[in-house]
């Protein structure tokens, strides 16, 4: 609950950016520059309300980053440099990149260096 109440406050703070963003002179069409941003950011807040309570890869994803920025931030990386097939495809290698690393095998007891 605490999540989406800072979620909101942000997204109101991000509001209150739009008044002032609207205030500036523009040429026609600032009220629909306006109505069309606030739509962005209320389609944002329900991608990522969705996104939290349905999509298990993303859950998975998130317990292992900090913050929401972050998985966002490694969303855009991945995305600029790496064609992915599908969403599942995305979050199943950004799941086996965040995996802990297996340690090497150990070797067997009477074997010299090189071989194992």
């Amino acid at each position: 609950a605490s999540c989406l109440w800072q979620r909101y406050l942000l997204y109101t703070q991000t509001g209150i950016l739009l008044k002032l963003f609207n205030r500036c002179t523009y040429s026609h069409g600032q009220q629909h520059l306006a109505a069309l941003l606030a739509s962005l950011i209320l389609l944002a807040f329900l991608v990522h309300t969705v996104l939290d309570r349905l999509h298990p890869g993303y859950q998975a994803v998130r317990r292992h980053l900090p913050s929401r920025r972050t998985v966002f931030e490694h969303l855009r990386a991945l995305t600029q440099y790496l064609p992915f097939d599908s969403w599942e495809h995305l979050f199943d290698f950004m799941l086996e990149a965040l995996e802990p690393a297996r340690p090497p095998p150990a070797r067997r007891a009477g074997a010299k260096r090189g071989q194992i």
